[in-house]
Formats: structure tokens, sequence, C-alpha cells
């Protein structure tokens, strides 16, 4: 248990810089952010907020945060949902992935991209 602890601890201390990512398409993102906080009530499609909270920011460790994922984890991620290959969770989120299709999955992950994460956000708040 100790050496668990030790390395945690080593790794939440590192401070590895991220990949520089791609501009993302501004209407792709668009789309995104209103499929994330609003869904979609025409195609019954739930807002990704409602289980994931504000920003995507998660409830760890039940709840995964979406804030700040590389946009390339969530589309295969979602794919997986649809094509069947995920089920350690509630099959809510495999509802939810098979009425999207591949736009708004990219949006989506664009979106989310983007965001900032929680632990940046706070971060950036300790710093000011």
């Amino acid at each position: 248990p100790d050496d668990v602890a030790d390395v945690a601890a080593y790794y939440a201390g590192v401070n590895a810089p991220f990949l520089p990512l791609k501009a993302p398409d501004a209407a792709l993102v668009k789309r995104g952010e209103a499929l994330a906080k609003v869904g979609s009530a025409g195609r019954q499609i739930q807002a990704c907020d409602n289980c994931h909270g504000p920003g995507g920011a998660g409830e760890p460790p039940a709840i995964p945060y979406l804030a700040g994922q590389y946009s390339h984890y969530i589309v295969f991620t979602l794919q997986m949902w649809q094509r069947g290959f995920r089920k350690n969770s509630p099959d809510a989120m495999a509802v939810v992935a098979k009425k999207l299709d591949d736009q708004e999955i990219a949006a989506v992950a664009a979106y989310y991209q983007q965001v900032r994460s929680p632990l940046d956000a706070a971060e950036a708040q300790r710093k000011d």
C-alpha cells in the first residue's frame, strides 16, 4: 500500500505538457457545446452535462470527466459504445451513443477537447 501511495503521489505531481493541438472548427465546437449542454429534444438525445456535470467535470470515480479529453479519445470511446464493445457503465451511455451520428460525435469531441479540465481551471485560479 505504501508503494502504491508513493507512485500515485509522484504521478499526481508530474507537470507534463499537453501535445499542441490543431485549432478546432468553431462551428463544430458550437454544435458540440449545444449537444453537451442542451442535447437534442427532437432526436431524444439528452445533454452530456446531465450525467457528466457542467462543463464535463464528471464525478470521479463513477462518472468520468470529459473536459480536456483529446477528441480522438472521445470519438473512439463513443464508437465503442455504439458498437457494443464498451459495457462497463450503465446502459444509458450506450443508448445515447447509438443516437449520435458521426458529425455529432465529432462535434461533442471537439467541444470537450477545448474545455479546460477542472484540474486546469483550479490551477489557473490558484495562480491568479
